[in-house]
């Protein structure tokens, strides 16, 4: 197997997480905050740095996502377009179950007749 050195797997990394621009992608924009460790670093005394995130649950576990500043955009909308989906889906099952129920109200009514 041939060997990949660090800057060539990060990259290969990063290209092939770049969602296609019309994604969906179900989770959470979050931040992580984090110490580096650094003695002379800013982050010791004050603010931590930051990176974007994504966090979704598979299977029963968290998972995250890091993402550059330049990948936020893309997955907001990924994000936004996936909450689109879910309430067009809900209405379509909510107009399904009304669907049922007055089906099931006519079958009713009609087998009163019947025995009447």
């Amino acid at each position: 197997m041939a060997r990949i050195d660090r800057s060539t797997r990060s990259t290969r990394a990063h290209s092939d997480r770049q969602p296609p621009k019309d994604a969906m992608l179900r989770g959470s924009l979050i931040e992580l905050r984090r110490r580096c460790g650094k003695a002379g670093c800013h982050c010791q005394q004050g603010e931590p740095h930051t990176t974007p995130a994504l966090s979704y649950s598979q299977k029963g576990k968290t998972r995250i996502v890091t993402l550059s500043a330049k990948d936020v955009p893309r997955v907001r909308a990924g994000l936004k377009r996936y909450q689109q989906a879910l309430r067009g889906l809900e209405k379509g099952a909510l107009r399904g179950i009304e669907a049922l129920k007055r089906s099931l109200q006519r079958e009713k009514e009609q087998a009163r007749r019947a025995s009447s």
